[in-house]
């Protein structure tokens, strides 16, 4: 089953409104009696009641009112609480840099969800400068506090190596805390390790079991990284209804990787009846969210008129999409695109600056087309030389096209000396990959070889055979 892959980890900010452990359980007539003379916690317990509606009719500007009195005076609660107002642009005007601000007074108090909250902030840029140690710095107090998303984020932190060491084996150790403490993000991402080996022992059983805790409590990337498992048979039995159920649940929540693994389902008919039109549906849900497959594919179905009308300017469309974000079939097809005019104008220059972006990640088809347009002169000056180069890595490859014009190439000593044994060579392992005119080219340049050279070029092909055994 040919699935993405396993999504990379991400930082999670949850930025999250909770309650707060305000001391004193008096009568709301006590607090705002307290509160009115200037009492801090009095204050901030009555900011509270009118951000809950609890003893007070909810009104969020009289809690922004009575948070920031308290927190005037730093009390860390109503400082918190006051951050997340202006995070969310609740009863004030939205403003990261004062929600940083308050966060930064309540994690100076040893808040730890100031602490983890200041820390995002770090991480992505809001309301203070990106800043990947200081993230770290402010997730690891949060941590060592027992905050299971602070453990959580640190762990992603040593995975990626921002702020701290790229370090797998401490990364584990913080999602194994979190993971005590019931965090669904952990158990996903400690999966991730175990299924890629990184920081403890590669184990597909443990990664399964992993993802399934986290996908019974309906967490998409763990259900859509269990249904890949299923597709592949990793760590469980291997089952395509299976896969496609865990699939399904994902795709239902938006997810894209999933949407897209689902249209590949509907495609090959794993798990499901073969249906192109649902899985162009599924193709069309992931390529609108940016998944790079899936504009990939989409563009695939459109040109060949899979479960879609044909249409040729909406498959260059989605190559497009897809090649700018690196996914290198998708560069591949969009030269093929511009060599030949379909779905845009015809440009040999573009042609070449997509198969030359396609190449470079070795793809083979690419290699071969750039080298046809080095040897043609097509949107690149002509070189023999360079048609060779190219020619030659996907010939390695076994792309028979490629095994075809490199054999064709020393047949007449273009760009590589004239070499009738090396020509016999690339010919007759492009006619083993079934290359008709191979093999046809195979028997005339046998009539001008010796009996000596056709065994020198025999041997070859065996040495060939041995190293690809």
């Amino acid at each position: 089953m040919t699935t993405p892959a396993i999504r990379c980890l991400t930082l999670i900010a949850c930025l999250w409104l909770g309650t707060t452990s305000l001391a004193r359980a008096q009568s709301a007539q006590t607090i705002a009696a307290e509160a009115a003379q200037g009492d801090a916690k009095a204050e901030a317990a009555l900011g509270m009641e009118y951000t809950l509606g609890r003893n007070e009719p909810q009104n969020y500007a009289k809690a922004v009112y009575w948070l920031r009195r308290a927190a005037d005076q730093k009390n860390a609660d109503a400082a918190f609480l006051l951050g997340l107002f202006y995070l969310r642009g609740k009863a004030v005007a939205q403003n990261d840099e004062k929600a940083a601000k308050w966060f930064r007074l309540a994690a100076h108090q040893r808040l730890r969800r100031a602490e983890f909250n200041l820390s995002t902030l770090y991480y992505f840029g809001h309301g203070v400068p990106q800043n990947y140690p200081k993230a770290a710095f402010w997730a690891r107090r949060a941590a060592h506090q027992g905050y299971a998303a602070a453990e959580n984020n640190l762990g992603l932190l040593y995975t990626k190596g921002q702020g701290v060491p790229l370090n797998y084996s401490r990364a584990a150790y913080w999602f194994h805390r979190a993971i005590q403490q019931g965090h669904l993000d952990a158990d996903s991402n400690l999966g991730l390790l175990y299924a890629r080996g990184q920081g403890v022992p590669q184990n597909f059983v443990k990664a399964a079991a992993l993802f399934r805790l986290a996908a019974d409590k309906g967490y998409p990337e763990a259900e859509y990284n269990l249904g890949l498992f299923y597709g592949n048979g990793q760590g469980v039995k291997q089952s395509y209804s299976k896969a496609r159920h865990w699939l399904r649940l994902a795709a239902d929540q938006g997810y894209a990787a999933s949407e897209s693994a689902l249209g590949v389902l509907y495609h090959l008919g794993r798990g499901v009846p073969p249906n192109n039109t649902k899985a162009a549906y599924w193709l069309r849900r992931a390529a609108h969210q940016g998944n790079a497959s899936a504009e990939q594919n989409l563009g695939v179905f459109y040109n060949k008129g899979l479960g879609v009308p044909q249409n040729s300017i909406k498959a260059f469309h989605w190559f497009r999409r897809a090649a700018h974000q690196d996914n290198v079939n998708a560069e591949a097809n969009l030269g093929t695109f511009y060599a030949r005019g379909r779905g845009t104008p015809q440009n040999d220059s573009k042609a070449a600056y997509w198969f030359h972006r396609a190449a470079a990640h070795g793809q083979a088809a690419a290699e071969t087309n750039i080298g046809i347009l080095y040897a043609r002169g097509l949107g690149v000056q002509q070189s023999y030389t360079m048609a060779a180069f190219w020619f030659r890595l996907a010939a390695h490859q076994g792309f028979a096209r490629s095994q075809l014009a490199l054999g064709t190439l020393y047949q007449h000593g273009h760009g590589v000396s004239q070499n009738n044994v090396k020509s016999y060579f690339w010919f007759a392992l492009a006619a083993k990959n079934h290359n008709k005119i191979a093999a046809r080219n195979l028997k005339r340049i046998a009539q001008l070889m010796t009996p000596a050279q056709i065994a020198e070029a025999q041997t070859l092909i065996r040495h060939d055979d041995n190293n690809h055994q």
